[in-house]
């Protein structure tokens, strides 16, 4: 899985694979569940040229991933390290949520670290539904753009669909990814061959 990669890996193949990714995201989101748990040890790379998204938990579109207990939450199994905000604060998921998982990912492949770390669940909490990503200068224009978007606090502005940040991903670049998805049955591994 990447959660044992040390080094970062070059934007053109974090992209490639968010492509893949995205194109997973979208079978799943097709027959209406979220994966609601994207992070580095749920997606498996296969040599440099496959990747699988594993794990897929099945929570329809709008349906709560995660409930208030308290002043805590519980994420129902999702990485706060990951997870987007309102994820964190127990609101409706949407699609939008797994593209925001997803962008944290591509950001820490490319940047060889996390981009939400904190001393605790609600440090974390605070800073994602405070700060804005500052996203480094180093990543290419398009990456950057993508990723911006993804990572926004207010998921309405979000691209809608996986298959819409696949496209913002691919801006600026020649040539589109091949890929090869399979969705089974809404509640398995999603398995992309790019």
């Amino acid at each position: 899985s990447f959660a044992h990669r040390p080094n970062p890996i070059s934007a053109a193949k974090a992209i490639h694979i968010g492509r893949a990714l995205c194109d997973g995201l979208s079978a799943i989101h097709a027959v209406g569940i979220l994966h609601l748990n994207i992070h580095p040890g749920n997606i498996v790379l296969e040599g440099d040229t496959a990747a699988r998204l594993c794990d897929v938990s099945p929570v329809p579109e709008g349906g709560a991933r995660s409930r208030r207990i308290g002043s805590q939450h519980e994420l129902l199994g999702a990485d706060p390290g990951y997870a987007a905000p309102e994820q964190m604060l127990g609101k409706p998921v949407s699609a939008g949520t797994d593209i925001y998982s997803l962008a944290t990912v591509l950001y820490e492949l490319v940047a060889g670290e996390p981009l939400w770390v904190g001393s605790s669940l609600a440090e974390i909490g605070l800073r994602k539904t405070r700060e804005e990503v500052q996203l480094p200068d180093r990543f290419p224009r398009a990456l950057r753009r993508a990723l911006q978007l993804a990572l926004s606090r207010d998921c309405t502005n979000r691209p809608e669909r996986a298959e819409d940040f696949g496209k913002l991903l691919g801006a600026g670049r020649g040539g589109a990814a091949t890929t090869k998805s399979r969705a089974s049955n809404g509640v398995g591994s999603c398995d992309i061959t790019v």
